[in-house]
Formats: C-alpha cells, structure tokens, sequence
C-alpha cells in the first residue's frame, strides 16, 4: 500500500524519478532502510538534505495531509525531485 500511496502523493507534487523507482518491490525494500535524502528544485537546486532511519516514514511524512507546518508545505511545494541514498 505504501508504494502506491507515496507514487501518487510523488507524481502529484511532479516528483517523477524517484516514483518511477518505487515500481518494484526491492526498491520499496530500499525505502524501508535508513538512508540521506535530497530534496531538488525545478532547476535542479538543492532545498533540503536530511537523514532518516526509515526513509518510508520520513519521506511519507512529508505528504501527510495533517501536515500543517506553513514552512514545510513551502518547502513541498517547490519539491520537484527526491534523491535518495
């Protein structure tokens, strides 16, 4: 379930690479590590580095709609790409 969720939640924010990833389920094993992650802008710049030791829950948590935080949802909105490590 988590796969689906995170793909759709990813493309509709037009977080494409990373979502298109998460189509096998050894990739999703990868998300369930700990690991840094890199959040890019539409140009390719860099808006935030973080470490997690979940990167399914971290990076889930970001697209949680109880997410009221006003500078997180500025910094979802200009998220254009996730690298993840």
């Amino acid at each position: 379930m988590f796969k689906s969720v995170l793909r759709a939640r990813l493309h509709a924010c037009g977080l494409s690479s990373e979502a298109q990833s998460l189509r096998s389920k050894n990739s999703l094993r990868r998300y369930q590590a700990p690991g840094v992650y890199r959040m890019l802008g539409a140009e390719g710049e860099l808006l935030y580095v973080g470490k997690a030791r979940s990167l399914k829950d971290r990076l889930g948590s970001y697209f949680k709609p109880s997410r009221v935080d006003p500078k997180i949802q500025a910094l979802v909105n200009q998220i254009a790409d996730i690298e993840v490590t």
